[in-house]
């Protein structure tokens, strides 16, 4: 028996087309057991749609150790159950050609997969239906981001299909609840080759009545169990901190640090017998839309801060919403940063990486309190270069921007070495080898600019600081008059335009942190951490593409695709135009030039 439930062995029930005039919702209500589905796998068929999906297959699913622990406790719980049927749907981009047996998708043809349960109890006229898991690819916009995507393992036909997502869950309302199948969906980035089951998970909590959900003490039981590093807030109990650290602010570190966060809510409104509607609601998120435009950051301290010491601007302020599963209503779904009234958020948690005694917060905090200091550290010579001497201006103006990843010594080493600047400029190897002096598990507090950061997800440095180390300054053995001198103890190394500064040994009156200082080929602006290069982002930036280079990608396309199959493979002209036959996309694109050019003669 196979341990997780997606790599079972399925046996074919259905093959379906999904172009035109196939329909979504017929096809749903007419199948004998979708039809009792909710709007959880209506989403799920619409992603579908969103990626372009040409075929739909069906599966009989045999059992699995996630699934037969599920049936075990709904055994336990309900002396009416009676039986389950599970059904593996699974979506893909290759073609149908009708044959059951010819169909054999490419490697990269899975979209997105869903295991459904359905369970039947004496007592009840119809099953109860839900999705116990599923993962769709991440939807192909450029302001969406989704750092804690991992890649699962799908098995379909004897062979096995990767997919890059984050898994969705759905309560049963017996063997699980809201918070259960939150954690089951985070959990699973950090696992995605082992099972995690809903006993496992009941029993972590100490629970007897899983339907009940769970307290904030019983979630971070589960959190400890499976040895998740974390940062939470019960707002119930810490009131202040609704103030000195919202929750968008704590959610924020767990989805810019690829592991994800939870929210718990109050439920609002009236019953119909007019009483106040009592519960609350948790829900993951694991990614974040990117708004270019938003004015909330450049107005905020212009307009509403007059006077205020803000000393620097987040990066979240250019976070228009979160991305999350709701078990309720289906996967991938974002949600408008302001839309939750603080006042209704009771709970809110960040997973952060392992073997980090800090958190992203104290991290950006420390850097925008030195931030000054470490511009002093900067030698003469430099300082009139002209990408630091415009930052230098931005930060005596408090109008800085400031985000903040965790990384090894080893991916920023690498992310060094990948670094090319609007010029072209590479890193040297030598500063390179230096940073392999670095403290392997780092804070990296990017800084740039507005308008650098909003267009190009550029950025001027960064700053380094030691993640296993605490930050606070209380057990700083520091003796000085300055205040700030133990914040900038713990800074390990500092990237500027031109220059780098590495911290060295503590020396002289009050115990200070040394920096020497090496120069840096770099001279402008680079791409952001985990952001698109610059030779990807021109062709989105202009919004244009010559006829040239689209020529040459759909060649590039068609021979990557004979090499692959062995084939020349061709496509229903009834799809979209990604999907035409590639000579005919050359041929059309051909035409075009051919146009463009006679436009050009008549013209001049």
């Amino acid at each position: 028996m196979e341990s997780l439930a997606r790599l079972a062995q399925g046996r074919i029930e259905s093959i379906e087309r999904l172009e035109r005039p196939f329909s979504n919702f017929k096809y749903i209500s007419k199948h004998g057991l979708f039809c009792y589905a909710g709007c959880s796998l209506q989403r799920i068929f619409c992603e579908s749609r969103r990626a372009g999906a040409q075929t739909l297959v069906v599966e009989h699913l045999d059992d699995s150790e996630e699934i037969d622990d599920e049936t075990q406790d709904l055994k336990h719980l309900s002396a009416q159950y009676s039986r389950s049927e599970i059904r593996r749907i699974t979506f893909w981009k290759s073609p149908y050609s009708g044959n059951d047996q010819e169909f054999n998708p490419l490697a990269d043809s899975l979209l997105g997969y869903a295991i459904i349960r359905a369970d039947f109890f004496r007592d009840a006229d119809s099953p109860k239906f839900h999705v116990f898991e599923s993962v769709f690819r991440k939807y192909n916009h450029l302001h969406n981001f989704v750092p804690c995507g991992v890649s699962f393992e799908v098995e379909f036909n004897g062979k096995r299909y990767s997919i890059m997502g984050v898994m969705y869950c759905q309560q049963n309302g017996l063997t699980k609840a809201c918070a259960q199948v939150a954690l089951r969906s985070l959990l699973a980035t950090r696992r995605p080759d082992s099972p995690i089951k809903y006993s496992e998970i009941n029993k972590a909590a100490g629970i007897t009545k899983p339907s009940e959900g769970l307290r904030c003490d019983q979630i971070q039981r589960v959190l400890d169990h499976f040895g998740v590093n974390y940062r939470d807030v019960d707002y119930d109990i810490e009131k202040d901190s609704r103030k000195y650290l919202p929750y968008s602010k704590l959610l924020y570190a767990g989805l810019e640090n690829g592991f994800g966060g939870l929210l718990g809510f109050d439920l609002t409104g009236v019953n119909e017998d007019g009483s106040e509607v009592n519960g609350r609601h948790i829900i993951p998120f694991f990614g974040h839309t990117f708004n270019q435009d938003t004015w909330a950051p450049r107005a905020r301290n212009a307009y509403f801060r007059i006077g205020e010491n803000t000393r620097y601007i987040p990066s979240d302020e250019w976070l228009s919403s979160f991305i999350g599963h709701d078990d309720n209503f289906g996967s991938n779904y974002c949600v408008p940063k302001g839309f939750l009234d603080p006042k209704c958020v009771s709970y809110a948690l960040a997973m952060l990486p392992d073997n980090y005694t800090s958190d992203p917060i104290q991290a950006e905090a420390v850097v925008a309190q030195v931030m000054p200091l470490i511009f002093d550290k900067v030698p003469e010579e430099f300082r009139n270069q002209f990408w630091f001497s415009r930052l230098s201006l931005y930060v005596k103006r408090q109008d800085v921007v400031l985000r903040t990843r965790a990384l090894s010594r080893e991916d920023y080493i690498k992310h060094l070495k990948q670094m090319h600047d609007w010029l072209g400029n590479k890193i040297n190897n030598k500063l390179c080898d230096i940073c392999k002096l670095l403290p392997n598990v780092l804070w990296m507090v990017e800084i740039s600019i507005p308008e650098i950061f909003s267009t190009n997800y550029g950025k001027l440095g960064e700053v380094l600081l030691p993640g296993d180390v605490s930050l606070l300054i209380k057990d700083d053995n520091t003796t000085t008059d300055n205040n700030d001198i133990p914040y900038l103890n713990r800074i390990s190394f500092v990237r500027f335009p031109k220059v780098a500064l590495i911290g060295t040994q503590f020396r002289g009156k009050g115990n200070v942190r040394d920096f020497i200082h090496i120069p840096c080929e770099i001279t402008e602006h680079v791409p952001l951490f985990g952001c698109p290069s610059y030779d990807d982002l021109q062709p989105c930036m202009s919004n244009t593409m010559t006829i040239d280079k689209l020529k040459e990608n759909a060649r590039k396309y068609r021979d990557h695709l004979k090499k692959s199959t062995g084939k020349v493979v061709t496509f229903s002209k009834s799809g979209p135009i990604s999907m035409y036959l590639v000579d005919d996309i050359i041929k059309v694109l051909e035409d075009q030039q051919k146009a463009i050019d006679d436009l050009k003669k008549k013209l001049s």
